[in-house]
């Protein structure tokens, strides 16, 4: 089953792969003004670095204007237009969630919400869409140099956009690289660094001042988790890790979750230093797919290739429920809603649905249906209302409670 996954993640990136890495087009960072930025410490071998093969240079360009001129997208709707303001998505009302609309385009590797949540940034590989989701307009395409963007994400203050981008060959090895933009206009800033290394995940921490992304390479002592201070966009340090595939923060800034290797999860405190809290176990056949903090309280949910979803008090280290799809349904990914009190997970392999879960109970509250493919990415919108799915179908779905 992983084997049959692996080459579909493979193919679909290798289409929108680089031809080659150089730097875009720039802005003056006067332009941009940096806070003065703590960087996180440590007391394991953080390895100051400057592995950086490429760095920010500024040139004179123009200043983009807001005046952008939105343009009709192709959507296929379902039901009626989408009001302006709809039911929250809570355990309550989790079975009168459906289909609102729906884009059809290409394969969408990841998405973000802008902080303010007026605009969904979607990775399409060669470009970054940013769509209007409640006039279901396209607003402004960004094309990254060399294209073969997988992952993206917004700084929580709206300042900052980062685009990984990978290219390469299972038999060539992959590289990549990491590209900026400063908001509000989303002015581009060039290439970051570039790595003989793929980038595997990028995150923002809660505060916006560290920025962190893993690198993986052929042999697992390649592999590595890399800070940037975001007022001097530098790194700050390197952290040796095994098969370094996912990192994500805790809402409240106190944890770090790793996934190290696909077997085990590791929980680390970032209170006045990093430190090594416990593992989380998964089992052989359990390998880890996607993680996600929930925005209220410390719980991390997990997603594993069996089918199960597990929530973990992450104060204590302790499981808290233990859910199982039927079928040979892979957890491909998972999204809490703001209020953290609702789960939805999407699948892949053998079923393409999403699953809405109460998280107190652990019980499964519904079931949307409706891509054909594996579902790559869930978010939802920051106040609540709209779920918006991603896959490898080509087609993002919005999905709601109608009045």
């Amino acid at each position: 089953m992983n084997r049959i996954l692996r080459k579909c993640l493979l193919s679909l990136i290798g289409v929108c792969c680089l031809a080659a890495c150089s730097p875009g087009p720039a802005v003056p960072t006067a332009t941009v003004t940096l806070p003065d930025t703590p960087v996180p410490t440590r007391t394991a071998t953080l390895t100051p670095t400057a592995t950086a093969t490429a760095t920010v240079t500024p040139s004179p360009t123009p200043t983009p204007t807001a005046t952008l001129t939105p343009t009709p997208l192709l959507l296929v709707l379902e039901g009626t237009p989408l009001p302006d303001v709809l039911e929250a998505i809570v355990p309550a009302s989790a079975d009168d969630v459906s289909g609102l609309a729906a884009l059809q385009g290409d394969p969408v590797l990841d998405f973000a919400w802008t902080p303010d949540g007026s605009t969904l940034a979607v990775a399409h590989g060669d470009t970054i869409a940013l769509y209007e989701v409640r006039s279901r307009l396209l607003a402004r395409s960004l094309y990254p140099a060399g294209g073969g963007v997988v992952r993206i994400a917004f700084s929580p203050d709206g300042r900052w956009l980062v685009a990984a981008s990978q290219y390469g060959s299972e038999d060539t090895s992959y590289a990549g690289n990491l590209q900026l933009w400063a908001g509000p206009f989303w002015q581009p800033l060039g290439i970051l660094a570039g790595f003989d290394r793929a980038i595997s995940d990028i995150a923002f921490s809660p505060d916006g001042r560290t920025f962190a992304a893993t690198l993986t390479g052929p042999a697992f002592q390649d592999d590595s988790l890399t800070f940037w201070p975001t007022d001097a966009w530098e790194i700050s340090g390197e952290w040796k890790i095994s098969q370094a595939l996912k990192v994500v923060f805790s809402p409240d800034g106190l944890y770090l979750a790793i996934s190290p290797d696909r077997y085990a999860i590791k929980i680390w405190s970032l209170e006045d230093e990093f430190q090594l809290l416990y593992d989380l176990p998964t089992s052989f056949t359990g390998e880890v797919s996607t993680m996600v903090f929930s925005p209220e309280r410390a719980i991390l949910a997990t997603g594993h290739y069996d089918g199960t979803i597990r929530l973990w008090d992450v104060s204590s280290g302790d499981l808290l429920h233990s859910m199982e799809l039927e079928g040979q349904e892979v957890v491909q990914s998972l999204a809490f809603n703001p209020q953290g009190n609702l789960l939805a997970s999407g699948s892949s392999y053998e079923g393409n649905n999403i699953h809405l879960w109460d998280v107190d109970s652990g019980v499964l509250l519904h079931t949307l249906e409706g891509h054909t493919s594996g579902v790559v990415d869930l978010i939802f919108s920051p106040d609540g209302q709209i779920l918006v799915s991603g896959s490898y179908d080509g087609t993002i779905r919005l999905w709601g409670v109608r009045p």
